[in-house]
């Protein structure tokens, strides 16, 4: 199954990126490539919204990890949501960045707000 991926710029420097369908050998490069694609817009954070995700292989994996790696080295963030139970399994089983995980939009939503506002306040006071 092809992986559809939809992005949406959230605001200034954060993006919600959506894969719909499978994270595996077959479309990794496809999602590598779009998350390249983000960062080099500037990105600060990244919601990765995984609510249509049904499947994730260990290169699946791989490459969320790389992207958080990516995105950190910036000083930005990764946040993952909405994760359906047997992807949370997989993250949980691995011990996979559970800083970074959340339940909802919502509560993704917040930390990122929280995050932004921390960037926002350490710029004025170095100015």
């Amino acid at each position: 199954m092809p992986l559809k991926i939809a992005v949406n710029k959230k605001e200034e420097g954060v993006f919600v990126v959506s894969p719909d369908g499978s994270i595996d050998t077959e479309t990794t490069e496809s999602f590598e490539a779009k998350i390249k694609e983000v960062l080099d817009k500037g990105a600060k954070a990244i919601i990765l919204d995984m609510k249509k995700v049904g499947y994730i292989s260990s290169i699946g994996l791989s490459a969320i990890f790389k992207t958080k790696k990516a995105i950190e080295t910036k000083g930005g963030k990764l946040v993952i949501a909405d994760l359906k139970p047997q992807i949370k399994k997989v993250f949980d089983l691995v011990k996979a960045i559970p800083d970074c995980i959340f339940e909802s939009m919502t509560q993704a939503d917040e930390y990122l707000d929280a995050f932004l506002a921390r960037i926002q306040e350490d710029k004025r006071d170095n100015k």
